[in-house]
């Protein structure tokens, strides 16, 4: 039992809780740039003075599960949807993603996060991507494990109230960083993200059954692709740097990736390096997306993820590494007697990891610098005793800073010219004040004893078996929630995607067999996926990669009689796609741009009337800003194939009028170039 325990629960549901930290600090800058990057389209789309009404949501989603959205009208009865009331819930949405990062209230601070940002992805679904459903996932997931165990500031505090190190010799003397073990977490949560990740992966390898696929043409295709392109992505297509051969390659790499790596992550055996390869494999797979294509958060989202396959192991050899590249030792001269500058030197002990500081009060008898005597009563003061070297004043601080794990990414901003001088400023009138503010902050100024105290962390008292329950039952009931989460995400995942569905019926089976056959629990645990978004269809290009470029043309006619594109404010160029006058527009954006191609497919074409309706009113979400109002709109399809590869044949650019009267029964006719038949359903594990 002991061997099952530590050879099959162990590599699955144990996570280091550094890990935890890292991955929290990750996820947390994503939700700040997420958050961010929508502030510019409050009014647009997240208010009822935009392109997407409550009222409107409300009636689009009468007869359907609702998203839950604090936004939106939901089962509370409580939202937001007035400007100054979603403008103030998205600051205090970075404020927590700020609070969430630096691991202050950090249960809450993740709640209130994962509630918000869930609430911006579900107020409009016509706008979310592959990204918006990943953080979903994992801000649901995470919320069951305790991301704020290591590198927060509650981790911090906790540490500053257990030990009592109440000089300078007992800082030198005492270990205020664990010691033993490191410190795990044990919990089925872990092994949700795991899975998730592994469902992630194979049913994007499953859905990738279409013909770019099969051919070994999708990256070729991909990078010719001008509205998804970076620049560096845009310099590959244009430069010819993605031949049919490398395509053909790197196609084939991709999809032997998706099916392999799930497969890795939750391997029990020799899993320090299995997941070792497999964040390799995948954390270079994603920044070369992410640095090469638009495509949203999607790769930086499953970065912060991926941090989660990290073991112990890696974290001491990180350890290790950064060890060697952190500066010192040094010998730390403060004022002792001064209650704030012995807590700030606390905090510093803490965070030196490394045990580069030796902390010298002012009852230091050993060696010093000569100039020690002149400085001591104005300033902080480090010392390289090898090299002689002292440092005071605000560089003294950068120094400690560049010596802590990491820190110098921040450090060197201290010897910047100019900025150097403002850090000197604010440093000398904190020294000049430190009496004022260490009573200010309930510190005595010489309330620091000159003799010796060991310390050692204070007794914890036996917890009683009331709290002992109490604990127990938290967990048990946090592993039925993950449990039930669990169930659903496999249960939808099973009949969302159309890779499984089509080998399963190439055997003969049929993926509703694989569900849960109760209606009553299949209906609810549908429920909790589609109000939670935690979607689980994943087909990032598939069933294959796009082979045209396309743009959407608003073609607006003033009050004054002027013929513009809305988006642009210039004539409508209706005879060629460039890319370079969109990418001008103050409307060149991921989310316009999802919102414009979408409401051209039928599916949402429920969206067009509401459109129409708010850029022909005073109110045009849409202005340009120049007091005009648009007296007509109509919707263009602009579209161009791209050549096949080795074709030199331009292809002629098309264009298609989207009709605006969705009260119409005439279907649209769909003029769209049709692609090649889709290939029979591929075999599970071999590829055609």
């Amino acid at each position: 039992m002991d061997w099952i325990k530590q050879n099959i629960f162990r590599p699955l549901l144990e996570v280091d809780l550094r890990v935890l930290g890292i991955t929290r600090i990750l996820l947390g800058i994503v939700c700040f740039f997420d958050i961010a990057r929508r502030m510019p389209y409050i009014e647009t789309f997240y208010t009822d003075n935009g392109l997407i009404t409550t009222e409107f949501l409300a009636n689009l989603n009468r007869f359907g599960t609702k998203a839950f959205s604090l936004l939106r009208d939901n089962f509370t009865g409580i939202y937001f949807s007035e400007s100054i009331a979603v403008t103030i819930f998205f600051y205090l949405a970075l404020l927590f993603s700020i609070f969430f990062i630096v691991g202050y209230k950090t249960k809450f601070s993740h709640f209130m996060v994962a509630v918000m940002v869930i609430s911006m992805h579900n107020r409009n679904i016509i706008l979310e991507n592959g990204g918006d459903l990943v953080l979903n996932n994992l801000l649901i997931l995470t919320l069951f494990l305790p991301l704020g165990g290591a590198l927060s500031i509650d981790a911090l505090k906790k540490s500053l109230s257990r030990y009592n190190d109440s000089t300078p010799k007992s800082l030198n003397d005492g270990n205020f960083t664990y010691q033993g073990p490191p410190r795990s977490y044990w919990g089925l949560a872990y092994f949700a993200v795991l899975l998730q990740y592994s469902i992630i992966y194979i049913f994007n390898y499953l859905n990738k059954d279409g013909s770019t696929w099969e051919q070994g043409t999708s990256l070729y295709y991909l990078y010719q692709l001008d509205l998804f392109l970076t620049p560096l992505g845009k310099f590959i297509g244009a430069n010819g740097l993605m031949p049919i051969e490398m395509s053909k390659l790197l196609t084939e790499i991709t999809m032997y990736m998706e099916l392999i790596v799930p497969f890795l992550i939750l391997c029990p055996f020799f899993y320090v390096w299995t997941r070792r390869i497999s964040y390799i494999t995948m954390f270079g797979f994603h920044v070369i997306i992410g640095i090469s294509l638009w495509i949203g958060l999607f790769s930086w989202t499953m970065i912060a993820g991926l941090t989660l396959l990290l073991t112990a192991r890696d974290i001491n050899l990180l350890k290790m590494v950064f060890n060697r590249l952190s500066p010192g030792p040094y010998v730390v001269f403060y004022d002792s007697d001064c209650g704030f500058c012995h807590q700030v030197c606390r905090i510093l002990r803490r965070m030196d990891i490394f045990q580069r500081f030796i902390w010298a009060g002012n009852d230091w008898q050993d060696q010093k610098p000569d100039s020690l005597k002149s400085l001591a009563d104005k300033t902080i003061v480090l010392w390289n005793q090898e090299s002689n070297q002292v440092y005071t004043r605000h560089e003294a601080f950068g120094k400690m800073i560049q010596s802590l794990p990491l820190g110098f990414l921040v450090s060197w901003i201290f010897f910047v010219p100019g900025i150097g001088h403002l850090f000197g400023f604010v440093y000398d009138k904190v020294a000049g004040n430190r009496t004022k503010i260490s009573t200010s902050l309930g510190y005595k100024a010489c309330d620091i004893s000159s003799g010796h105290i060991d310390i050692y962390p204070e007794e914890l008292e036996s917890i009683p078996y009331i709290k002992k329950y109490y604990y127990w039952g938290i967990e048990s009931a946090r592993t039925i929630v993950v449990g039930v989460l669990i169930v659903a995400s496999v249960n939808y995942s099973i009949g969302a995607n159309d890779g499984l569905k089509d080998w399963l019926k190439e055997e003969g089976y049929k993926a509703s067999d694989y569900q849960i056959q109760n209606r009553f629990i299949k209906n609810n645990l549908r429920k909790i996926t589609k109000s939670t978004r935690m979607v689980q269809k994943w087909n990032m290009f598939s069933p294959t990669t796009p082979r045209s470029n396309k743009w959407i043309v608003l073609k607006a006619t003033m009050d004054d009689g002027e013929v513009i594109d809305l988006m642009t404010g210039k004539p409508p160029i209706m005879d060629r796609l460039d890319y370079e006058i969109y990418r001008e527009s103050i409307y060149y954006d991921q989310f316009i741009r999802k919102y414009l191609t979408r409401i051209i497919k039928n599916n949402y074409k429920r969206y067009r009337d509401p459109f129409k309706k708010a850029v022909l009113s005073e109110d045009n979400p849409l202005s340009l800003g120049d007091g005009r109002l648009v007296k007509s709109i109509e919707l263009w399809k602009i579209h161009k194939s791209v050549p096949k590869p080795g074709s030199t044949l331009e292809r002629k650019v098309t264009k298609r009028k989207i009709s605006l009267n969705t009260s119409s029964n005439r279907k649209i006719k769909n003029t769209k170039i049709k692609s090649k038949p889709k290939t029979k359903p591929k075999n599970f594990l071999k590829k055609k």
